[in-house]
């Protein structure tokens, strides 16, 4: 999944300075990782079938309580507060442990 569901339009030679640029500044342990990974991305010979390309904001029955923890190097915290952005009464929870 982790290559069969990024929008492919989004990596191309002239975006691709930007996108690494984002991947850095998300996350300072993974980033170059990732970075190495994108050009994986445009050449992933499947598309995934259940991708979800719409709108990432709602407001739930109940509020989301979403945890991020400021060294966790696969789901960085700046994450955290992108998804809480997306739905109505959330909050983050930072936690200063690994993962």
């Amino acid at each position: 999944i982790l290559f069969s569901d990024v929008p492919r339009e989004r990596i191309n030679t002239t975006a691709f300075p930007q996108v690494v640029e984002e991947l850095y500044a998300t996350s300072r342990l993974q980033g170059d990782l990732y970075a190495a990974l994108v050009p994986l991305y445009r050449d992933w010979p499947f598309k995934a079938k259940g991708a979800y390309l719409g709108d990432f904001r709602a407001k739930t029955k109940n509020p989301i309580l979403f945890v991020g923890g400021a060294l966790d190097p696969i789901t960085p915290l700046p994450n955290a507060y992108n998804a809480s952005a997306g739905f109505e009464g959330s909050v983050v929870l930072e936690h200063g442990g690994y993962g």
